[in-house]
């Protein structure tokens, strides 16, 4: 019985070997299409194989005997089983990796792109509802693809499940189900609709800043307005120009906030829905109606953001000084900067413990053509006057400020030396009362502390400059400001990164040298190698 059995091991061998193939295809073609475990169960497969391979054996055990006296088989065979525990191992490690429950990460990419920002994680570890999101991945029947960029929905999504037990997302083929993408109103293979309670936002992006930015807008009862004041030659957040806004105003946006402009000149009265006024640069002086309205604003609680150029008037001179703040008439000369700029661009990379710093440590941000702020000493009482950056100790404010005639020098006894503050926060309440009544046009902001903050410059966020730091963090910085001003402490951090193309760029001598290296070098270096091995062995 046994010898007739062992007639059909050859058949049943090579059925095994075939079975195990069909498996392994099968596994990368579902890998490969993004569909998981797909419709055929390939693990049955594998095991069906390998079992059948093993009969074989059994069946003649002799063969086995035999190869294994070969010494080549031998050794193959101990290379064979490395290579299976290898294997093994590799795919336990993977199988533990795809667990919900296993969560440590490991981000290899220059710029973190694939890692979620401080505040991301901040918002979504804040949660206080349910938020689901659901993304339309399927194939197209005209093509049969699925989105190109499906595979990185599902990642960034499965990352902000692992931050909060409050988000969670499922995945839908719009195609197989018309029903849910008419329920939530969905308009793109491709993109994801964020719910929380009966608010929906839909995001045809994949990219961290839309995801964030649908939370907030389904999570927030009512969006936040940022009014840019006007009238004076300030920074317009909706110039797309050199010295515009517009990177900031879309930055804004991402945060959930309206952006709007107001002339007081026009209308001494602030609207209601003002969470912040940002005053950014002016060029001329402030009327004196324009000047008691900002007063009586800060009076009852307003929040404003103040950025003054060096070689500008102060807009609000008897304010700021009613605030603990004075504006310095220098102009701050720091050795520390990054190549390509010059010691009138200081960078910072160690913050003070402000709030509105305390999460940038570690990042860079380059503050240009900026002046110095003191605090007035003692501080009015019931203020917090706090430094929010520095220039370096090897800094000093120069006063000439002919740099064409005289070039930046440091004067002992005259200019100011550093540390020197960029910008101060204040917080408190008003020293002096506003007599100022409150209409139902007037943000009404009685009954909290105002908050204040003053910049030395408005230069630190024009498009120009964004443009020409890419990759510091001063958007981080003014959007962390706007944020303490209203209050929105979850928001303070860094931003999600922008993915980019890195490439490589060689001259026609660069060129020649990979060529010479890739073709003639190293082909050549192999062909003398194997020559020299021969002549020794011969």
């Amino acid at each position: 019985m046994r010898e007739r059995l062992a007639q059909f091991a050859p058949a049943v061998f090579w059925a095994g070997v075939i079975v195990l193939l069909l498996g392994v295809v099968l596994i990368a073609s579902n890998v490969t299409a993004g569909s998981g475990r797909g419709p055929v169960p390939t693990e049955y497969l594998l095991a069906g194989g390998a079992v059948l391979i093993v009969l074989s054996l059994l069946l003649r055990p002799d063969v086995l005997r035999r190869a294994f006296g070969i010494r080549t088989v031998r050794y193959g065979s101990n290379a064979l089983v490395y290579s299976a525990v290898f294997l093994v191992i590799l795919g336990l490690l993977n199988y533990v990796a795809g667990q919900s429950r296993f969560t440590w990460r490991q981000d290899f990419t220059a710029n973190k792109q694939y890692t979620l920002s401080t505040q991301t994680i901040q918002i979504l570890q804040d949660l206080k509802q349910p938020v689901k999101a659901t993304a339309f991945i399927g194939r197209d029947p005209s093509s049969g693809q699925e989105p190109f960029n499906a595979q990185e929905i599902r990642d960034r999504l499965k990352e902000y499940t692992l931050r909060s037990s409050n988000f969670t997302y499922t995945e839908v083929d719009p195609f197989q189900h018309p029903e849910l993408v008419q329920e939530l109103n969905a308009t793109f293979n491709g993109g994801v609709v964020f719910q929380a309670g009966s608010k929906k936002q839909e995001t045809t992006s994949s990219g961290e800043s839309d995801f964030t930015s649908a939370i907030l807008k389904v999570t927030t009862d009512q969006p936040r307005a940022v009014y840019f004041l006007t009238g004076h030659r300030e920074h317009d957040p909706n110039d797309t120009g050199d010295a515009g806004y517009s990177t900031l105003r879309q930055a804004l946006e991402r945060d959930n906030y309206v952006v709007g402009t107001q002339s007081l000149q026009i209308t001494t009265t602030i609207p209601v829905s003002a969470t912040t006024l940002v005053l950014a640069g002016p060029r001329s002086a402030l009327t004196d109606d324009e000047v008691k309205t900002l007063d009586d604003y800060l009076n009852r609680g307003g929040r404003l953001l103040l950025m003054v150029d060096p070689q500008q008037p102060n807009p609000l001179p008897a304010s700021l000084s009613k605030w603990g703040v004075k504006l310095d008439d220098d102009e701050i000369v720091d050795p520390q900067f990054v190549q390509g700029t010059s010691a009138l661009y200081p960078a910072v990379q160690q913050y003070t413990t402000s709030p509105i710093t305390q999460k940038m440590n570690g990042e860079i941000t380059i503050i240009p053509l900026v002046r110095s702020l003191s605090r007035i000493d003692p501080a009015p009482s019931g203020l917090t006057v706090d430094s929010i950056i520095q220039s370096s100790t090897q800094s000093w404010g120069e006063t000439t400020l002919d740099f064409q005639n005289n070039p930046p020098a440091y004067d002992a006894g005259k200019d100011l030396k550093g540390p020197l503050n960029m910008a101060l926060s204040v917080e408190g309440t008003a020293p002096i009362s506003s007599t100022a009544p409150v209409t139902d046009t007037t943000a009404s902001t009685s009954g909290r502390k105002t908050r204040l903050v003053v910049m030395g410059t408005s230069e630190v966020v024009t498009n120009r400059n964004l443009t020409f730091f890419r990759g510091a963090g001063n958007v981080d910085l003014v959007l962390n400001t706007i944020n303490w001003l209203a209050e929105e402490e979850s928001l303070l951090g860094i931003r999600p990164t922008q993915s980019d193309t890195r490439t490589l760029t060689l001259t026609s001598n660069d060129t020649g040298r990979v060529l010479f290296l890739t073709v003639i070098a190293l082909p050549a270096l192999v062909l003398l190698s194997g020559f020299g091995m021969w002549w020794r062995r011969r």
